[in-house]
């Protein structure tokens, strides 16, 4: 297995907040990852990613390989209400209105 010598640098991945300029990338990270395992509603999508860049800009970040600005990782998440008492059962683009 190679491992690093002094003349090559470790390779660094950069996670970064998610920018409009990263949702095609994580379009694609998500497809190629779930491949046809999810419904048309809940594909993601760069269009419902910059959505969800709109209403939820807080939490989201994308993991970034700087030799190539290919998007490697990506979180999609939102803060809302939750109470424990009640179980949360509905779908995930319900919730966010397909966003």
């Amino acid at each position: 297995m190679p491992t690093n010598t002094q003349d090559e640098p470790a390779k660094q991945i950069v996670i970064l907040p998610t920018a409009p300029q990263h949702a095609s990338g994580v379009e694609k990270l998500f497809t190629d990852f779930y491949h046809q395992d999810l419904t048309e509603d809940d594909a993601i999508t760069t269009e419902k990613i910059l959505t969800h860049l709109a209403l939820f800009p807080e939490g989201q970040y994308v993991a970034v390989d700087p030799a190539n600005e290919q998007v490697v990782g990506a979180t999609l998440s939102m803060q809302m209400a939750f109470d424990p008492a009640l179980p949360f059962t509905e779908a995930w683009h319900i919730t966010t209105d397909y966003g």
